[in-house]
């Protein structure tokens, strides 16, 4: 492992090679298991509810060609959401929470841990004998997964992780905010409005703005290897007959079918299922415990004109040159060299900066001592810590 600092004051952690990736594929595959929600939230801008969230129901558009462009000029774009908020929703959920969800964290004695495991649970002693929390967003863990297979040195192949380890937990997050206010764009959002609707038995309402700073949270829950993952992520909405009345028992909300829509431009020459787009859509979809994908295709005037495309999202790998196995394994490997760099920080403000460079075809790491810009927790969500680890950090 390389610590020579560069110019810029990154460390060079490891470098990665096309070749390491391949020679995984014969390796013993695990899995991430299938997440699960553990709540969800109705955004109106910067105002979260939990207590009146009414998801969208799917409705397969009937009459073709759709025009995009119809409304455009009420779109309602989306407000800049500042850097020390990218982690905004997760922490809100710990913050909501009844349950003391940080203290076992804490605990150095491995029996606590126990309540999931039997004595006799041979694998589990293998394990560590402390199960690790992180706390997170679904995007940061969607773009560390795509990583094995952005090895060409692209601007748009970067990225950064940012990262605070704090009373034993792990939060990792990115920062990107679309400042995007094209037709192009807003796109997107239109198909959204034309794929659902508030009732399942009406036609999605086409002709009220587009609203993007209206959306919905998922908060969701999952486990990979010895860690524990809490992360937060958006919903588009359900496929359903009925209207569902009870948003608040996630054990019926765990079991309903969540579906998400996508759109490309229209090519006649390609089949679009082998577009590179694929690999982000099933990463964010099964991390987001999505069950269906719907692709509209648009030509270059905005209009969709031929029927959309379905598919479940377990049948995007099928064919594909990229394997889930390899960025299920390359998560792994990028949390274990955060808690390993980061096992021995302890502060609410330190920030460790950890970069793919894919020019240099590396992961780097620069560190932010103390409270600085990049600071990202709240000083509620820190005063939670101290209380529920009861420890002080």
């Amino acid at each position: 492992m390389a610590t020579a600092a560069n110019k810029n004051g990154y460390e060079v952690l490891i470098e990665l090679q096309a070749s390491v990736f391949n020679d995984e594929i014969s390796s013993p595959p695990f899995y991430l298991n299938r997440p699960k929600i553990l709540k969800l939230y109705a955004y109106q801008g910067f105002e979260a509810n939990s207590s009146d969230v009414r998801l969208p129901y799917f409705i397969e558009p009937r009459s073709y060609p759709i025009d995009l462009n119809k409304g455009f000029e009420k779109f309602i774009y989306r407000r800049h959401w500042e850097f020390s908020k990218m982690l905004e929703t997760t922490l809100k959920y710990i913050l909501d929470s009844e349950e003391n969800v940080l203290q076992p964290y804490m605990s150095e004695n491995p029996e606590e841990h126990r309540s999931l495991k039997t004595e006799d649970d041979e694998s589990y002693q293998r394990q560590n004998s402390k199960r690790k929390l992180v706390l997170s967003n679904r995007g940061c863990l969607s773009n560390i997964m795509i990583i094995p297979y952005r090895l060409v040195a692209s601007k748009y192949n970067d990225k950064t992780i940012f990262a605070t380890h704090y009373c034993g937990v792990l939060h990792i997050s990115d920062y990107s905010y679309n400042n995007n206010t094209t037709r192009g764009n807003a796109y997107h959002n239109k198909f959204q409005q034309t794929c659902f609707s508030d009732d399942p038995d009406l036609d999605p309402n086409t002709d009220v703005p587009v609203n993007e700073d209206e959306f919905f949270r998922g908060v969701f829950q999952t486990t990979l290897k010895e860690f524990d993952l809490i992360y937060s992520g958006e919903l588009s909405g359900i496929v359903s007959n009925h209207k569902i009345d009870d948003m608040q028992n996630m054990e019926n909300i765990n079991e309903l079918q969540f579906i998400s829509t996508k759109l490309l431009w229209n090519s006649k020459h390609s089949n679009f299922w082998k577009n590179p787009k694929c690999l982000n859509w099933w990463t964010t979809l099964y991390l987001a415990n999505t069950s269906d994908l719907c692709v509209g295709l648009k030509d270059r005037d905005g209009i969709i004109r031929t029927p959309l495309q379905r598919k479940p999202v377990k049948d995007l790998p099928k064919n594909q040159i990229w394997k889930p196995q390899i960025c299920i394994r390359f998560l792994l490997t990028m949390l274990e060299l955060i808690e390993k760099n980061m096992s021995s920080v302890n502060c609410p403000y330190t920030v460790y900066e950890f970069v793919y460079d894919s020019f240099a075809k590396c992961i780097k790491l620069k560190k932010h001592i103390g409270k600085t810009e990049y600071s990202f927790l709240n000083e509620e969500y820190i005063d939670r810590c101290r209380k529920q680890t009861s420890m002080s950090c």
